[in-house]
């Protein structure tokens, strides 16, 4: 066991390159895996390289990477700056960088793969486990101000040579729509995450001087998304399938993903599947206390008398499995079947219908505003007509999900058709609603936030508008894997400036601003009125929000099987220092009890006179 001393020293981590060799290769006697170069397709058919991989003890469709391989990938995925190589926990322990509580391990050789930020991972053999010393600042980008900066995008511009454009006049970086307050963020580490992989019956085997670990469990607990394989090829798929690009072939992703046709998974397959999957949910599952699995899902599976199906060679058979555990056990709203292996075919139909109580009433809810909103006529077949409407003094912004940016806003091009594109996703919408607010001899006093039908979305665009409304907007997060703890501060530009200042803000202290919440405003639409309710300029109108406090993490089982789950990070409002999840959701200020209520607005404007 190894634990962290505070201080990490990048010069000497870089020191270490020079380092002992490895023992040698396996015994003759053993069998040599099987390498081969497969096609590698990121996030489209028409995005194709190759990725050397290999398969051990003669299963050929459990692919490993080598340590250098696995330094390829994430760059790939990620282009994150990374030094790595050989050293030994001697030399780690003699560079300050971890304390070794087995002196007798410290010549054990380990690979390292360290970032630019100083957080690093050992993959050591020996011992058969893989060690992170902060597992969210590995999986930061490079502009994050901690580990729990979820938002993804940078908020810098760029020169030609990549440096960040300064202004001069403030001493501070033109935001490209978002802008970090550094100094009033806060950040509590965690602690380390040491992986014992012989808890789960997988190896990280060594042939030849290199460490190879499994794609699957690099893929759990190392990279940004989902890298599959489907008996053929491997699938980088951080959106999904691509069902709309073709290849010269005139193949799109998808098919390129169920191309082996339906078949029985082996038995070792099936095997180490679920071992996998264990090892994933125990990991990087954020509710596995709510669910009672503090003993791991090997136990929680056995106990709920999945264990056998999970395990099985029928493909079905595992994916009716993975749909109860999924819709049934966990019921979340966050985790859900994506796509079936190439295994199960791109045909089943799931028949295990077994849905938790919590999806049927968040369905049930749904439906009676989606019927109430139809006969209103503010929504046609679920697709709002009109994002931004007028009713004399007052302004009503209706959105269902959160959409980043699709656009630059900053092109002079997109502003002139910003009125011809304002629907296309939340950042324009903001910004559309904004100018009309703030237009010359603008009548508007009142601002209604419509969050009724909202499922949630991109923490990108929840962001935004949160702090188009507050200004300074908090994201408090929780990491409940290793108890670390975050608060990131955002401001964002409106008026496309490159500038955050007061002008982009709302004006919630000069307008009425409301914000129309039920049941069914769920994940970034319980967020977003948690905020307002924290911050307690925005008045709350309707029912309880949906509730749904984690991130969600999109994932694969070994066979290929994509879903869904609630990540480790929490989503938290922060009271008197203590962090407290905001999955039960919010309580409005004012109740609106029928649905109808909602969506005939003239009432609701007039209403809204009456309240002070």
């Amino acid at each position: 066991m190894i634990k962290r001393l505070t201080a990490l020293l990048l010069a000497a981590m870089i020191a270490l390159l020079a380092v002992p060799a490895f023992a040698e290769a396996l015994p003759a006697e053993e069998e040599a895996p099987v390498f081969k170069t497969l096609p590698i397709y990121y996030h489209s058919s028409t995005l194709e390289r190759t990725l050397d991989v290999a398969f051990f003890n003669g299963c050929m469709d459990i692919p490993y990477c080598s340590d250098e391989t696995a330094v390829g990938l994430l760059y790939a995925l990620t282009g994150y700056d990374m030094r790595y190589g050989l050293t030994s926990y001697r030399l780690l322990e003699n560079a300050g960088m971890l304390h070794r509580l087995d002196e007798d391990g410290l010549d054990i050789e380990a690979f390292y793969m360290l970032r630019e930020n100083d957080s690093f991972v050992l993959i050591n053999h020996e011992e058969n486990l893989i060690w992170i010393n902060d597992r969210d600042l590995f999986a930061a980008a490079p502009f994050a101000v901690s580990g729990g900066d979820l938002v993804t995008a940078s908020g810098f511009f760029y020169d030609d040579d990549d440096a960040v454009l300064m202004n001069d006049a403030l001493g501070i970086p033109y935001a490209n729509l978002y802008r970090r307050v550094a100094s009033q963020s806060y950040k509590r580490e965690g602690e380390v995450t040491e992986i014992l992989l012989d808890d789960y019956g997988i190896r990280i085997e060594e042939y030849d001087g290199h460490f190879y670990v499994p794609l699957a469990t690099l893929s759990d607990l190392l990279l940004p998304c989902p890298v599959t394989f489907n008996g053929e090829a491997l699938f980088a798929l951080g959106d999904g399938l691509d069902q709309s690009r073709v290849n010269a072939d005139g193949l799109t992703q998808y098919d390129l993903y169920y191309r082996p046709g339906v078949r029985e998974r082996s038995p070792e397959l099936a095997e180490f599947t679920y071992n996998e999957l264990c090892l994933m949910l125990d990991h990087c599952y954020g509710l596995r206390e709510e669910h009672g699995a503090l003993n791991g899902f090997d136990s929680y599976f056995i106990a709920s008398g999945l264990e056998a199906d999970l395990k099985n060679t029928d493909p079905h058979v595992f994916t009716d499995a993975l749909y109860q555990v999924l819709a049934g056990n966990f019921g979340d709203l966050h985790s859900g079947l994506s796509y079936l292996s190439s295994y199960a075919g791109n045909e089943y139909e799931v028949t295990h219908k077994n849905k938790s109580i919590t999806l049927t009433d968040y369905n049930r809810v749904l439906n009676r505003f989606l019927k109430a909103r139809a006969q209103s006529g503010i929504a046609i077949d679920d697709k709002i007509q009109d994002g931004y409407y007028e009713i004399g003094d007052t302004a009503f912004v209706t959105f269902d999900s959160f959409v980043s940016a699709s656009h630059d806003y900053y092109d002079p091009d997109v502003a002139d058709q910003l009125g011809d594109i304002y629907m296309s996703d939340t950042i324009s919408l903001v910004i559309w609603a904004h100018n009309r607010i703030h237009r010359e001899d603008s009548p508007i006093r009142k601002v209604v936030i419509d969050l009724s039908c909202n499922g949630g979305g991109h923490l990108n665009a929840c962001m935004y508008i949160a702090s188009w409304v507050l200004g300074a907007a908090n994201l408090s997060v929780e990491n409940v894997t290793t108890g670390a703890q975050y608060t990131t501060v955002y401001w964002v530009d409106v008026n496309l400036d490159g500038q955050c200042l007061e002008d982009d803000e709302l004006g919630v202290d000069d307008l009425d601003v409301y914000c129309l919440v039920n049941g069914s405003s769920f994940s970034c639409g319980n967020l977003l009125p948690t905020l307002f309710k924290q911050d307690g300029r925005v008045t709350l109108l309707g029912q309880t929000s949906g509730g749904g406090a984690c991130v969600v993490r999109s994932t694969s089982a070994a066979d290929g099987t994509l879903f869904d789950i609630s990540d480790v990070h929490r989503l938290c409002i922060v009271k008197n220092g203590t962090f407290y999840s905001i999955d039960r959701g919010v309580d409005e200020d004012i109740p609106l009890r029928k649905p109808a209520s909602y969506y005939d607005r003239a009432a609701l404007a007039e209403y809204l006179d009456t309240i002070r």
